[in-house]
Parts: C-alpha cells; structure tokens; sequence
C-alpha cells in the first residue's frame, strides 16, 4: 500500500486527524464563547450546530457558522438556560430544605427528584433541538420534553456519554482538549436518529440551515 493510500485526504488517518482538529477548534470555541457563563446556552447551541453539518458531511467554517448559530440564537438560549437554571435552583432548594414539610416531606422529595430528573433529561435535547429547527421558546421546551420522554432510550444512551467522556480523559488527558465536542458529536449523532423520524413527517421546512 502507497504512503499517499496511507496519509493522503481520502485515507481513514486523514479523516481522523481532521476530525481531532475540528473537535479541538469547537472545543476551545465553546469555551471562550462560554466565559461570561450566561453565554453557555448560546455557545452550547452554536457547537451542536457545526457538529450537526459535520455529522451531515456538509461544507463548514468552524468560527464563521459557530458564530452565525451563537448570534441567531443568543437571545432564545439565554431565555431558555435562564429558565432552566432558575427550575433546577428552585428543585435543589426545596430537596436541601425538604424536613421544613415535616410529615408531607417523603411524598413532596419524590415529587422534586423526579421533576429534577425530568428537567436534566430534557437538557439532552434542548439545545440540539434549538440548533436545528427554528421553533418557539415554548414549542422547543415542550418538543423537548416529548423526546426525552418517547425515546427513553435514546435518552439513556445520551446520560451514559458523559461517563464515557471521563473515563477517556481519566485514560489520557489528551482527550480534554476535545472533550465537549466529542460529547455533543457523540450525543448529536444518536438524537439525529429521532431528529430524522419528525423530519420526514412534519419538520422539512424547519431545519434551521
């Protein structure tokens, strides 16, 4: 086998090298673009945006369509992290302050950790939805939570990607580098399959592209 079969553009090293470069490019994109920290929703919905094309095979610009995705969808993320946040602190407040309730306070934690759960899962498809489909804050929060809850394994599938993604950064710490990417590549490649199931039905003229 000729060096050019072994290194050259259409060669399986070549796809993996490119594919390191990209992760490690998002990753280092997200992180800057995730700073001021009420930007993580944007520049979470920007990265699942370019791991999206990149999962299509479609022409890319890393920072150009990063940024397009970060600027068209600022403000609908924030609103929606914002929403979020203020549930999970309203969740964790009430579990870290459950024996107020006195006798009521078995049935009132039930209750809590599993709209705690119900809202971690739905973050699973919260911002891929957003990155894809130009839909309203309440259409995107509700789709959400019908997908999480219809595919559950799918949803499963996703909560393990992060157990995954710290066992190989505990193996080499190279993997840190690429870390979030690889788990939005990860996750936004098994979502796509449920993605692709409402597309042929009713969501073609949607896809935010």
């Amino acid at each position: 086998m000729g060096l050019g079969k072994l290194i050259g553009i259409h060669s399986p090293f070549y796809r993996i090298c490119n594919m390191i470069y990209r992760l490690t490019i998002l990753n280092f994109l997200w992180f800057f673009f995730s700073l001021p920290l009420i930007t993580i929703g944007a520049s979470t919905t920007a990265l699942f945006h370019v791991i999206d094309k990149i999962i299509d095979d479609k022409s890319i610009y890393l920072f150009r369509d990063f940024w397009k995705s970060f600027k068209n969808n600022f403000v609908q993320s924030l609103l929606i992290s914002a929403i979020i946040f203020i549930f999970i602190f309203i969740l964790l407040m009430n579990i870290l302050n459950i024996n107020l309730l006195g006798s009521i306070a078995k049935v009132f934690i039930i209750v809590q950790f599993i709209a705690l759960i119900e809202l971690l899962i739905l973050v699973i498809y919260v911002f891929p939805i957003l990155s894809r489909y130009s839909l309203k804050t309440i259409e995107v929060l509700k789709m959400a939570f019908f997908m999480a809850n219809r595919h559950l394994l799918t949803t499963i599938l996703s909560l393990f990607i992060p157990i995954i993604i710290f066992f190989l950064v505990y193996l080499s710490q190279f993997f840190l580098f690429f870390s979030i990417s690889l788990y939005s590549l990860m996750s936004m490649y098994i979502i796509k399959k449920v993605f692709n199931k409402y597309e042929l039905k009713q969501l073609d003229s949607q896809i935010n592209y």
